[in-house]
């Protein structure tokens, strides 16, 4: 909405006092504020009840929010892409969780939206056999987005099936960890997770695997040391860079939700700015945090916390959004290291 509100009032925009603007046209707001909403944009995807929003006012007013149709048009507007730049589609996340927590994450980090029909997942079964037939894409992957793949019995709070672009029992979403992922386009394997014919050593039993930022393409050898970042079974928060949903809520809009304001009113960080040591206040119940940087990236992720102090002093100088989830609410806070 803010972004729509910079759209819609440009050529009087530079002449308004907010604080939060910069005074101009094209920019609009502060640097500072428009890394916070850069960042707010990429942690909190479009939903399928702004969606309907959407439509529903157009149905009224006859005129729509484009950041809602297209939210691709913030970061060609406003920014670059918080991607680096690549040539072809790529894995960036996979988890092999408890149970029937399976799940994909592909990244069109190109400078074009991609077609899906020609892309496919095949997995190997215990690192041995053929190719399986494969699950065959759908749709289009704009420019800057992600493309989830997700066993359709995978646990609520792990993610969100309606949130996928694919859920589904076939039995490519039922791996273990000795069984080889493959992305293939037109047949041709391009990226894989795993060692085609590995045997049945244990590569990704048990653990959550995000490709390193550095990392800009795919690449048809695995190399889990050097590509991969590992994390603890069922650690599912970072996944298509969309909040976890929990069984008593389907989205998370702080705006919207007045339970969540509320708590997001109650729940403080102190000393904020600090050299990385901060205090949450009034988390009275066990909870999560993570923590991102600004163009939406997890630098720090801790489940079942019980303490109220929290140590980043590792994290470089800046500006950071925290989300704070207990068992019924999240609530998103800004931070600085200094």
């Amino acid at each position: 909405m803010y972004f729509y509100f910079a759209t819609r009032y440009e050529t009087t925009v530079s002449g308004y006092s907010y604080p939060t603007f910069n005074g101009t046209s094209n920019q609009v707001f502060t640097t500072a504020f428009l890394n916070m909403l850069l960042a707010w944009n990429t942690l909190d995807p479009v939903s399928a009840r702004e969606v309907a929003r959407n439509n529903a006012i157009y149905a009224i007013q006859n005129n729509r929010n484009p950041f809602i149709d297209h939210p691709e048009y913030v970061q060609k507007i406003w920014g670059n892409s918080t991607l680096p730049t690549a040539t072809e589609l790529y894995f960036t996340e996979y988890i092999e969780g408890s149970s029937n927590n399976k799940a994909l994450e592909i990244v069109n980090a190109t400078n074009s939206a991609v077609a899906l029909n020609i892309y496919s997942i095949k997995k190997q079964t215990n690192g041995a056999g053929g190719w399986s037939a494969g699950i065959t894409l759908t749709g289009t992957l704009n420019k800057g987005s992600k493309y989830t793949i997700v066993n359709s019995a995978i646990a609520s709070n792990c993610f969100s099936t309606s949130a996928a672009n694919i859920s589904t029992t076939a039995s490519e979403m039922a791996f273990n960890g000795n069984d080889p992922i493959g992305l293939f386009k037109n047949g041709v394997l391009i990226d894989i997770i795993g060692t085609f014919n590995g045997g049945t050593a244990n590569f990704g039993a048990d653990v959550t695997l995000r490709r390193k930022s550095n990392i800009t393409g795919p690449k048809t050898t695995f190399d889990k040391n050097n590509e991969w970042d590992s994390f603890s079974s069922d650690t599912c928060g970072n996944l298509s860079s969309r909040a976890i949903q929990g069984n008593t809520k389907t989205a998370i809009n702080i705006e919207e939700d007045h339970t969540d304001k509320d708590l997001l009113d109650q729940t403080l960080i102190y000393p904020n700015p600090s050299s990385g040591d901060f205090i949450i206040y009034n988390i009275t119940k066990q909870y999560a945090v993570t923590i991102y940087n600004l163009i939406g990236q997890v630098v720090f992720e801790e489940s079942n916390r019980n303490t109220s102090t929290l140590s980043v002093t590792n994290l470089p100088k800046g500006m950071y959004l925290v989300k704070i989830t207990d068992e019924s609410h999240t609530v998103l806070k800004k931070i600085i290291i200094n």
